[in-house]
């Protein structure tokens, strides 16, 4: 496990009595592999741990966008990740190279990872769109540093 990953449970075990999540070992690496293929890209490595190690995780009211069952993904789940990106692409609310990863409010803000190859780890940069300024603005690093600064926010 990397320092990164060390850094990132320290600061969930510190915050954990505000963090709603699922369990360790529900997300089985077959659901990741199947929704990677039907992407068409790689999970970043550290969203991948992540749903291995807590299955999900809740920010306020709304969740950060799971992996889901394969035999599920085409449920009407606006949670499950796979399932909202396909949606959104029907619906050309996103382009292909957004993956939404949280949904905040009645439609105000939207987070996502901008796919863009060559970043160590699958990693890729969080961007924010403001619905209300109509606005894309960069938001974190990586999937680590945007669950952190959610943490961070939490009350």
């Amino acid at each position: 496990m990397t320092p990164a990953y060390h850094k990132f449970l320290e600061l969930f075990r510190a915050n954990e009595y505000k963090i709603k999540h699922g369990k360790k070992g529900v997300v089985k690496q077959e659901w990741i592999d199947y929704t990677e293929q039907e992407l068409g890209f790689p999970l970043p490595d550290s969203y991948k741990w992540w749903s291995q190690e807590f299955e999900y995780f809740k920010v306020e009211d709304e969740y950060v966008k799971y992996v889901s069952p394969p035999e599920n993904y085409n449920i009407a789940d606006v949670d499950s990740l796979l399932y909202l990106y396909k949606s959104q692409i029907i619906s050309n609310a996103t382009s292909q190279n957004e993956l939404t990863i949280l949904e905040e409010g009645e439609g105000d803000a939207l987070y996502y990872f901008l796919i863009e190859p060559g970043l160590k780890g699958n990693e890729y940069r969080v961007f924010c769109r403001d619905y209300m300024n109509e606005d894309d603005d960069f938001y974190a690093d990586d999937f680590f540093k945007f669950l952190e600064m959610k943490i961070h926010q939490m009350k």
